[in-house]
């Protein structure tokens, strides 16, 4: 499985918390996210999982056969 964060900026109510993320996670890597308390790390996971929907930018999972 591959995860691509291409600028993508969410948050709640119009407010956004993350801004113009940009990453990659390639299959058979491992990732983490560490930060400060209100940094943004469960808003990036929401996003990431489809609990939020980014208000720009692009979140690509690719399951791999």
């Amino acid at each position: 499985m591959s995860l691509q964060l291409n600028n993508v900026t969410a948050g709640y109510t119009k407010v956004p918390v993350i801004t113009d993320i940009i990453f990659d996670v390639n299959p058979g890597e491992i990732c983490g996210l560490i930060g400060l308390n209100g940094a943004g790390k469960s808003t990036t996971i929401k996003t990431i999982i489809g609990q939020l929907t980014p208000f720009s930018g692009r979140v690509e999972v690719e399951k791999l056969s």
